[in-house]
């Protein structure tokens, strides 16, 4: 089973924290995009159900500028925002292989393209 996603743009982990009153919390800007994504994904009415299995994910970062980033910090705020949703799986620590791929400027598209795949032999 395989699914394609396209995601808004992911902002930075760097972004997505905020320390208040000795605890860590999800920033203004990770909100919104947590909000984005669950919307995003809403407007998908079928979704395969992953379940509990094992998957293997192929990332594709459209970025908005040329600016330099660092491809995990992006990752990272993108599948916490799609397991915050709970409507593709059920936790990211079902991904067992991970490849994230820096793809040419998107400019006014910029965009994160996702393809999931169950891996074959440990699915649940």
């Amino acid at each position: 089973m395989t699914l394609r996603l396209t995601m808004p743009w992911p902002i930075s982990v760097n972004s997505l924290y905020r320390s208040y009153d000795g605890r860590q919390i999800i920033s203004v800007p990770g909100r919104k995009y947590y909000a984005a994504c669950k919307q995003h994904l809403a407007a998908i009415k079928q979704l395969p159900d992953f379940g509990e299995s094992r998957l293997k994910v192929v990332i594709r970062l459209y970025a908005p500028s040329v600016r330099v980033y660092d491809l995990d910090n992006h990752a990272k705020t993108l599948l916490d925002a799609i397991t915050h949703c709970q409507r593709v799986w059920k936790d990211d620590r079902q991904i067992d292989d991970l490849r994230i791929i820096r793809m040419e400027k998107g400019g006014k598209n910029a965009r994160a393209e996702l393809t999931i795949t169950v891996i074959p032999d440990k699915e649940a």
